[in-house]
């Protein structure tokens, strides 16, 4: 998949703008393994090199969305992985 459906997806399932304006900001590629750049915007979950995994982009949007995060907000992440959680949230 690439970004663009990524986005179509998210738009479908009627994630705010600016949950679809974060995503689109930020390259998910830059967050996952070489060998799995091919599968950055595929909806779904994606080891990463640190023995986790990087959740699918629908599951971040769910929980961005409930956060109900407002631009004067400070967010403290802990243990923030690959850190595309904290990138999509400084959007």
């Amino acid at each position: 998949m690439i970004k663009e459906a990524l986005i179509e997806t998210l738009k479908k399932k009627e994630f705010k703008d600016n949950i679809i304006f974060a995503f689109d900001s930020i390259d998910r590629e830059q967050f996952v393994p070489d060998h799995l750049k091919n599968h950055a915007y595929d909806d779904m979950a994606l080891p990463t090199d640190e023995d986790s995994s990087l959740s699918k982009p629908s599951t971040i949007a769910t929980m961005l969305s409930l956060l109900e995060v407002e631009e004067s907000d400070k967010i403290l992440e802990i243990g923030s992985g690959s850190g595309y959680t904290s990138a999509l949230l400084s959007k």
